[in-house]
């Protein structure tokens, strides 16, 4: 699409298509409905005119950006779609100092004005008490800066929905490699606060993960927030999903030592037995037994969240099949406390196998097709 532009207007475009993401959200900008506003052209108008759609506050704001096709060296024109903007062109320091020849001008003037919006959404947040409290006791008391949040108020009715999009500082680097490797770009979680009227009666929290984070906890599934209460206030619930993630975290990191341990000990004890283990992400590992001439795969799945999470015994026959497969039977229910070290666990999954192996040869026997 970005071709059909002006070559002044072209690199701009091109260069808020790389690295258009600003604010809060993790989405970037998006360029849409590209024109031409002159017709003086001897060949087919180059278009020197667009629309961006910038992810704000858990919503987002559309502004239209108008160059002059004629005069490349002069800075665009703005056209916002909430007519109660009118920021102070003066106050704009990359506009007033505009560099026709740096492809990031553009965004530098995108990033001010996004910043002179966010400021104007805080303001009005002056004529709602609760609101207005909320907002400072979240800045000022809870440690949060004013860049970690976005407010946006509902233009359309003065008791709509109020949303607070809150960026929780949250350390990611702990995480496994191997967790995020297939996921490119940043690590994020945002706290997305709508309060649906401004006296706070009815308030709904959603949390969003970049998709590295979602991956590497398991699943949009695997973190519920707590619900928030009419009578709570963000100063404490913010802080408190922050250091649930957090906490969440700091499980996933332990389970992968955990893990790593857990493996160490079965190779130490039954060196000779293994057949492979995942020595990336130390999530499974199989094993070869024999008793009584009776040869038999056990293969162990080791969850993401071990040791609080318990790990699964599948027992699979080398002989017998069922419907067409190889007889197998997973079992859970073995001795087994996240207390013990990984030594202690594979020297009671010996015990246990002793017992448990007659069972599952009489039953593979039993269950042949």
């Amino acid at each position: 699409m970005h071709s059909s532009f002006a070559p002044h207007v072209q690199k701009f475009v091109e260069e808020i298509i790389r690295n258009g993401k600003i604010g809060i959200s993790a989405g970037n900008i998006a360029v849409i409905h590209p024109k031409s506003g002159c017709s003086n052209f001897e060949k087919k108008p180059l278009c020197d005119r667009f629309k961006i759609v910038i992810p704000y506050g858990g919503q987002s704001v559309t502004w239209e950006i108008l160059f002059h096709a004629l005069y490349p060296d002069l800075p665009p024109d703005f056209i916002f779609d909430d007519g109660n903007f009118k920021p102070d062109i003066n106050d704009i320091e990359s506009l007033c100092n505009w560099n026709p020849d740096d492809p990031t001008s553009l965004i530098q003037v995108i990033q001010q004005l996004l910043e002179k919006y966010r400021w104007q959404e805080v303001m009005l947040l002056e004529d709602y008490s609760r609101l207005q409290f909320e907002y400072s006791s979240l800045i000022h008391q809870a440690g949060f800066s004013d860049s970690d949040v976005e407010v946006l108020l509902n233009r359309k009715n003065r008791n709509g929905p109020v949303n607070f999009l809150i960026r929780l500082p949250i350390d990611f680097s702990k995480l496994p490699p191997f967790l995020t490797k297939d996921n490119p770009g940043d690590d994020s979680a945002v706290l997305l606060v709508t309060f649906q009227t401004p006296d706070g009666s009815r308030i709904t929290p959603q949390l969003y993960l970049s998709p590295r984070v979602e991956q590497a906890l398991g699943g949009n599934a695997a973190l519920r927030i707590p619900s928030f209460s009419s009578a709570g206030c963000l100063m404490d619930y913010v802080p408190l999903v922050r250091q649930l993630l957090s906490n969440k975290i700091e499980q996933i990191v332990v389970g992968f030592e955990k893990r790593k341990e857990y493996v160490a000990a079965f190779l130490s004890h039954y060196g000779r037995s293994i057949v492979e283990y995942e020595a990336e992400s130390f999530s499974k590992l199989s094993l070869m037994f024999e008793w009584n001439d009776f040869y038999f795969l056990l293969h162990i799945n080791i969850p993401l969240y071990f040791p609080q999470d318990k790990p699964s015994f599948m027992f699979q026959s080398i002989y017998h099949a069922n419907i067409g497969r190889p007889y197998s039977v997973i079992c859970n229910d073995y001795p087994y406390s996240p207390r013990w070290s990984g030594n202690e666990m594979a020297e009671r999954a010996q015990s246990f196998l002793l017992d448990y192996v007659p069972k599952f040869q009489r039953s593979s026997i039993e269950n042949k097709s």
